[in-house]
């Protein structure tokens, strides 16, 4: 057997395992759902924690409440610093606190 003929074959294997290597992320993120976005998988892990503090903006965004209020606070770090009982004490009792945090590198 010549060293042409199973060239097809060596580039199909590494071809299979680059792809396969290129999936490995997608199905690990699927089954770990970190954001609990698409619970296919149960693990009974404690995501909330690390993926709200790896990035809170988007776990803001997907834990945001399916029943809509009234009112949507919207805002940086300082209005996110306001708490329920504020906008209770003014009569505003249906209101969600959509503010996100900065995030400062050091």
């Amino acid at each position: 057997m010549s060293s042409h003929s199973r060239l097809p074959k060596i580039y199909s294997l590494i071809a299979i395992f680059t792809f396969l290597a290129g999936l490995a992320p997608f199905i690990f993120n699927l089954v770990i759902d970190p954001y609990e976005i698409n619970p296919i998988v149960n693990l009974d892990l404690e995501k909330s924690k690390i993926s709200e503090k790896s990035h809170y903006p988007l776990w803001k965004v997907i834990h945001y409440p399916e029943e809509t209020t009234e009112i949507v606070i919207l805002g940086d770090s300082r209005a996110r610093a306001l708490k329920e009982k504020f906008w209770h004490q003014l009569g505003l009792s249906n209101t969600y606190n959509f503010c996100l945090w900065r995030r400062h590198h050091s």
